[in-house]
């Protein structure tokens, strides 16, 4: 058992997460995106026997690329499951434990499982997600959820592969799910623990009298979002009716919030604009290298 952390910038509460997620598996590889040292001087300072696997990018080399070295090696090492993380979830005590025993009781109810997640909360809105259904039961086959707190065997890498580095960031998640449950290997989430998670800097406000809950990315996420989500509608669409319908209601819900109560809108409307143009294009990688190709 292992799991892989990714850190970028990381605030010092990250410290306490590290020390719970590497008394929790047998191997922890920390994959991290350019930070500066100053944060991993007071983690060895103040948590000195903690011992892990740590990789320094000497740049933000995105979140996909990241869980890909981090898997890949806890793969070399011989971990028959690997978990990702980010570093705004907050391990609950006993989550490995109790998503080993949910795993094991999912097969025994579906068969096949390739990726075994569970309902997450928001810590800044206190919403509980996924939000759009309500399961009948302690677990329930889905088409997609946030990465992070994700439980994934090695059985499901060596027959899909990775995550796509190119997309860099957002829409990672998505587009591993939905190319599992393709190859047979659904998506599992489970209602018997509940991962508490910051998503952005996500709050509640109203819009035509209802409560949404608003994230305020800057332009260059916003690239990302629309960039990735696009083709991965491109992908999947015509096989996943039902995530589609859904996922096209948020993009436009999220684009809406945009308009209406961020700042810097003229800005992050061009760079949507431009990352659904290069979604549909086709067009990857860092947003430096999209630009280089105009």
């Amino acid at each position: 058992m292992g799991a892989v952390l990714v850190t970028y910038q990381p605030e010092d509460d990250v410290i306490e997460n590290i020390a719970r997620l590497k008394s929790q598996v047998q191997e922890l590889v920390v994959v991290d995106n350019g930070s500066s040292e100053i944060f991993w001087k007071r983690l060895s300072e103040s948590q000195p026997q903690i011992e892990f696997n740590r990789v320094k990018n000497p740049k933000n080399l995105g979140i996909a690329t990241a869980f890909n070295i981090g898997a890949r090696m806890l793969l070399d090492l011989g971990c028959d499951f690997i978990l990702t993380f980010d570093q705004d979830s907050r391990l609950p005590a006993g989550y490995i434990s109790a998503m080993l025993e949910g795993f094991t009781e999912a097969q025994n109810i579906f068969g096949q499982v390739g990726i075994f997640a569970t309902f997450w909360t928001d810590e800044n809105s206190g919403m509980l997600f996924p939000n759009h259904f309500k399961p009948e039961s302690d677990y329930v086959i889905t088409e997609s959820t946030i990465s992070s707190g994700n439980l994934i065997p090695a059985a499901t890498f060596k027959k899909i592969g990775f995550f796509r580095d190119d997309f860099f960031i957002d829409a990672v998640d998505t587009e591993y799910h939905l190319r599992a449950s393709d190859a047979g290997l659904p998506l599992v989430l489970s209602r018997k623990i509940v991962l508490p998670h910051r998503l952005g800097h996500q709050r509640l406000g109203r819009f035509l009298g209802f409560k949404v809950p608003l994230t305020s990315h800057n332009h260059v996420r916003r690239y990302y979002i629309a960039r990735n989500r696009v083709h991965t509608y491109k992908l999947f669409a015509l096989r996943h009716h039902a995530w589609f319908r859904l996922e096209l209601r948020m993009f436009l819900g999220d684009f809406l919030t945009m308009i209406f109560y961020e700042p810097d809108r003229i800005r992050k409307l061009k760079y949507t604009i431009k990352g659904i143009v290069d979604g549909i294009r086709g067009q990857f990688g860092t947003l430096e290298e999209s630009r280089r190709t105009e």
